[in-house]
């Protein structure tokens, strides 16, 4: 395994066990990427818990990228660009797949 993919095997496991403001993740996948303008990025895919309501609250998740981008960049990566995904949507994902 290599210092980087070490790197993100951390990060996806600090993203699991990452739990606050309301916000628990069920899931996390982090891995390089780049962005159009060239620069590089840690993308880190988050399973959370559904939110209570219609969405989850604005500052959770401000702290949720802030703590991530802590993480990443004690870890030697770039910066996290996180996408949020609420559970009941893999469940459907699942339900259509036949899974």
């Amino acid at each position: 395994m290599t210092t980087e993919t070490g790197a993100l095997r951390e990060l996806e496991e600090y993203a699991r066990r990452y739990a606050a403001g309301g916000l628990r993740a069920r899931g996390a996948h982090a891995y390089p990427d780049v962005r159009r303008d060239g620069e590089p990025v840690t993308r880190v895919l988050l399973v959370l818990d559904d939110p209570a309501g219609d969405t989850w609250d604005l500052a959770a998740v401000t702290e949720l990228r802030r703590a991530m981008n802590r993480k990443a960049a004690a870890l030697g990566l770039p910066a996290a660009v996180l996408s949020l995904i609420p559970s009941r949507e893999t469940e459907l994902i699942d339900a259509m797949s036949g899974r």
